[in-house]
């Protein structure tokens, strides 16, 4: 009986801790207004609603062992009184993440929807516009788990899903567009061209320092170890930091999306390879060197077809017209260059007619 009764009282002490560590966890997002934390909120909120009052249902002998003890006796009724406190507070927790007006009390209800794969699209656009940290790592599991070989998922490029985890957590988010650095399965151009703007502060930089140089050393993709290495000049160019958001949105917009359209067109000649090969030797991808750099694989390397093809899509984007005159003053280049005179000149007059001082 005595040795029943001490397995009785370690049973009970660590149920007491058990319980009253949840009290305590419920109180603490209370207190932090993360209602919505309990991502099974309404089926808990229907399941409390119907229930009856809340008991623990101990062992025959377990009961018959503390009625005759009296101290065990204490640590039952207060397991108890844990229990029935532990039931309202998740009672209260659910009924207010319903009834509140608080964006944040929709998280887990959305994230639920996201896991489910119900409205998927929908309950992500609402996600990324609260912001709620509760948020960052089931979202960051999914990303990685289910985005095609563009990067996409639900409808948001990679570049939307990367400003999104910087936006909750800077130091987290940047870290996790590092780490798709090295991921064979995802565009890393997207991740790095992400990481070139978003670490320009002396600050920034040193977030993401050895996670980079971990990648520069170790990866086995030789794409994400150049990457990673060429990143890892902001050590040496990096701003001290000064009053801004983490990234200047403007620039990180433009610049971004850009880059999204080259890769697409590449992508559509097939001629993805050369895009890995264009970053790694450009500071910057924009339309003039790309241009410049189509036109020298058209000018020079074998089957310049696919380079002219993607020389001629990359002149009908929307841009400056100063670039589309440069651009179309290459393509006249190219098509002199294989014997396509008319070609040549219709580029020529197109050049004329929206940059004449490019053109002349």
């Amino acid at each position: 009986m005595e040795m029943m009764s001490k397995e009785f009282l370690g049973i009970i002490a660590a149920t007491a801790i058990v319980v009253g560590g949840t009290v305590f966890k419920g109180m603490e997002y209370i207190n932090s207004q993360h209602i919505s934390v309990l991502k099974e909120q309404i089926e808990l909120q229907e399941t409390i609603s119907n229930a009856g009052p809340i008991g623990i249902d101990f062992p025959l002998d377990v009961k018959k062992d503390a009625s005759q003890d009296s101290n065990s006796q204490k640590l039952l009724e207060r397991v108890e009184l844990l229990e029935g406190e532990r039931a309202e507070l998740l009672k209260q927790l659910s009924n207010n993440a319903v009834d509140s007006l608080d964006p944040t009390s929709e998280v887990g209800t959305l994230l639920k929807k996201v896991s489910s794969d119900i409205d998927i699209e929908e309950a992500v656009a609402t996600l990324f516009e609260i912001k709620s940290p509760i948020s960052f790592e089931p979202l960051a599991d999914y990303y990685m788990k289910n985005h095609d070989e563009y990067g996409y998922l639900a409808g948001k490029s990679s570049r939307k899903w990367f400003e999104f985890f910087a936006s909750i957590d800077l130091d987290s988010g940047l870290k996790f567009a590092v780490s798709m650095l090295d991921k064979s399965n995802f565009p890393i151009s997207d991740a790095y061209i992400f990481l070139k703007r978003s670490v320009s502060s002396k600050e920034r930089c040193e977030l993401v320092v050895q996670d980079l140089q971990k990648i520069a050393l170790t990866s086995a993709i030789p794409t994400a170890r150049g990457n990673a290495k060429l990143l890892l000049a902001c050590e040496d160019t990096a701003k001290t930091s000064h009053s801004e958001s983490p990234w200047d949105y403007v620039d990180v917009y433009a610049e971004i999306r850009v880059y999204h359209l080259i890769y697409n067109l590449f992508n559509k000649h097939e001629i993805e390879k050369d895009f890995h090969l264009m970053v790694m030797h450009s500071s910057d991808i924009d339309y003039w060197s790309t241009g410049s750099f189509l036109y020298n694989k058209a000018m020079f390397d074998m089957g310049g077809d696919r380079y002219i093809s993607a020389l001629e899509s990359l002149s009908k984007l929307e841009m400056r017209k100063s670039s589309q005159g440069f651009i179309l003053l290459l393509l006249s280049k190219v098509y002199e260059q294989n014997k396509r005179m008319d070609d040549a000149k219709d580029a020529l007059d197109s050049c004329y007619a929206v940059a004449p001082r490019v053109c002349g």
